[in-house]
């Protein structure tokens, strides 16, 4: 199962090739969450889990400076990097979103950005419960993880991808939208399979949250 320690030295290894190596794998949703960005209600804040090198908030910056952004992630390296691409435009901070005392912490916001999270961690039904928390009323959630859509993606979940100490397993999309369905927390806006290369394939949502009849749902 995947350990926290492990995920974190991994990333922190691979930041210095980390933008060049997944560049079209990570542009593509930046570009899909770009083109779905909410209009109907202007966010004031957004906050990024896994945000790596801040790819993701950059762009919101660029075209949305007034936003107040906050990045979160496991690797201290992959953050140093975002930091020095964004200076002052966003905050961040380093932790494991899988710890209780962290994630109490962390703020509640207009849009929160999930993007190729979930795989690494031990239980899906409790994120799904913390994005709920940490989306404002009316916010947007953008959930992604890998497909198991084409026969590359099917070939390495069952002979490359066994479960490891930095991942679960590829989660396939019927997974994720069993997970959002069983918890009906959310409603789902659009959704999409992103294809950016022959290899790679990427179930991404946008999400609405919805109202909880006496509050949270269950601890997160």
């Amino acid at each position: 199962m995947p350990d926290f320690n492990a995920i974190k030295q991994h990333y922190d290894s691979l930041s210095p090739i980390y933008e060049a190596h997944w560049a079209s794998y990570n542009q593509a949703q930046v570009d899909w969450v770009m083109a779905h960005w909410p209009v109907n209600k202007k966010p004031e804040t957004v906050l990024d889990i896994g945000c790596g090198t801040g790819l993701m908030l950059e762009h919101i910056h660029q075209k949305w400076p007034g936003i107040e952004l906050l990045g979160v992630d496991a690797s201290g390296s992959m953050l140093q990097k975002a930091e020095g691409a964004l200076a002052q435009a966003a905050s961040f901070q380093e932790g494991n979103i899988e710890d209780g005392d962290f994630t109490a912490q962390l703020p509640p916001s207009d849009v929160v950005l999930s993007l190729s999270v979930s795989h690494h961690l031990n239980d899906i039904d409790r994120h799904i419960r913390l994005l709920h928390r940490l989306v404002g009323e009316n916010g947007t959630v953008f959930l992604a993880d890998f497909s198991l859509d084409g026969w590359g993606m099917k070939l390495a979940h069952r002979y490359v991808w066994p479960r490891g100490k930095t991942y679960q397993t590829a989660f396939p999309q019927w997974i994720l939208m069993k997970k959002l369905a069983e918890k009906s927390l959310f409603s789902v806006r659009n959704s999409a399979i992103l294809k950016p290369d022959w290899f790679w394939r990427i179930q991404i949502y946008e999400l609405e949250q919805l109202f909880v009849r006496g509050g949270e749902p269950e601890d997160v």
